[in-house]
């Protein structure tokens, strides 16, 4: 379990850090297509500034047999969106069994469970329903095994439920004092980074479309 988690943890920040989130899960970072289904599927997401929880929702969903390679649209235009075969952080709709996986809407609550109370992100909502199946491939053991589960909770407790908290503006510590350091050197604030700064000329949709895919 150690190994695993070190290894992916690892390599996720090494490719954010040396090429960026957002490139290396719409370029297709690792080999394609097994499933002839998938190669067809679309995934939404939406369009202006990209945040660390659909990117790394995206990454994970593209891991599954159902969505492996799929593209990825970046829009806000719901016609555009109903007709994608999954949507994340934008939608204003929750229903994993369709594939839906805003969190932004009025009395959105979900929350990945074994004692966990944190809302879910994007990310969290994909790996809630997904988690299982991309490790199982990973470590080769039954979906259902028992050490599956175990480094099915323990991923969300030591990486995705962080990214969860960080996205919904929820404190890590439970106290209303201010912390005693800011720290910008978060997964997700990196992520934030990659981002047009604001006085960039060019605040143009073309232009954060173009930054969302290096």
């Amino acid at each position: 379990m150690v190994r695993y988690l070190l290894l992916q943890s690892s390599g996720i920040l090494r490719r954010c850090h040396a090429i960026g989130v957002s490139n290396y899960l719409l370029s297709g970072g690792w080999r394609r297509s097994f499933s002839s289904s998938a190669a067809w599927k679309r995934i939404g997401t939406h369009s202006g500034k990209f945040h660390c929880d659909e990117a790394l929702g995206c990454f994970m969903i593209r891991r599954t047999e159902n969505f492996y390679g799929a593209d990825i649209i970046r829009t806000r235009d719901s016609m555009v969106l109903d007709k994608l075969d999954a949507v994340l952080d934008v939608g204003g709709v929750y229903n994993s069994s369709r594939d839906r996986y805003d969190h932004h809407q009025e009395g959105f609550e979900e929350v990945f469970g074994y004692g966990f109370e944190t809302k879910l992100s994007s990310a969290g909502s994909v790996y809630k329903r997904y988690g299982k199946e991309i490790i199982s491939k990973e470590v080769k053991l039954d979906p259902d095994h028992c050490d599956v589960h175990r480094l099915f909770v323990t991923i969300y407790k030591n990486f995705i439920e962080a990214v969860d908290a960080i996205d919904n503006g929820i404190s890590q510590y439970n106290t209303d004092k201010l912390p005693w350091f800011v720290n910008n050197t978060s997964l997700s604030s990196r992520v934030e980074r990659l981002n047009p700064d604001w006085i960039d000329l060019d605040q143009s949709s073309a232009k954060e479309n173009e930054t969302s895919w290096k």
